[in-house]
């Protein structure tokens, strides 16, 4: 369960609320509140923010193990190692979202908007993306990620005319991790 004794978890579900709100009526979602636009390493593990508008948020190291964030608004969200564990994504906007170093292992992000997301050492293991965009999506496979200079290839994801994606090897380089 989320941290509740955390001030934001509140304030943060009661955001979601009025954001699902006004989702579902076709209205625009409410702006997150400058209070809450840092959320970095917040426990949100089980936590329902169904539809919220969090757009530019601060995420980064975040618990959002199987959290509720199907249809949210994560465009432009730094989502930088959080653990994403089993939560629901689907047709979320990621647009354009840093989820280097997230753990999405076991996520649903059927027909999500991934497109110029940023995916470099996300863990995808059985991750869903039936239907998801990926137009401009930005992948650094790591084969290995204990080894010191190997050689990876940079991968970037974007769909052909006939709705099959395209992985097109951008670069090749060395970590020196």
């Amino acid at each position: 369960m989320a941290n509740v004794s955390d001030p934001r978890v509140p304030l943060l579900i009661e955001h979601a609320k009025a954001s699902k709100q006004a989702y579902d009526r076709g209205h625009r979602r409410p702006e997150l509140p400058s209070n809450l636009q840092d959320l970095s390493g917040i426990d949100l593990r089980m936590t329902t923010l169904r539809g919220a508008n969090l757009s530019g948020a601060n995420l980064t190291g975040a618990n959002l193990n199987h959290a509720d964030l199907i249809s949210a608004d994560l465009t432009n969200a730094k989502l930088q190692s959080a653990d994403l564990r089993d939560a629901g994504l689907s047709g979320a906007n990621l647009n354009n979202a840093d989820l280097s170093g997230a753990d999405l292992t076991n996520a649903a992000l059927v027909e999500a908007d991934l497109e110029y997301a940023n995916l470099t050492d996300a863990n995808l293991t059985g991750a869903k993306f039936r239907g998801a965009k990926f137009n401009g999506a930005n992948l650094i496979w790591l084969t290995d990620a204990t080894k010191l200079n190997e050689l990876r290839p940079h991968l970037l994801i974007q769909p052909e005319e006939d709705g099959k994606l395209r992985i097109k090897v951008i670069s090749l380089f060395y970590s020196l991790k």
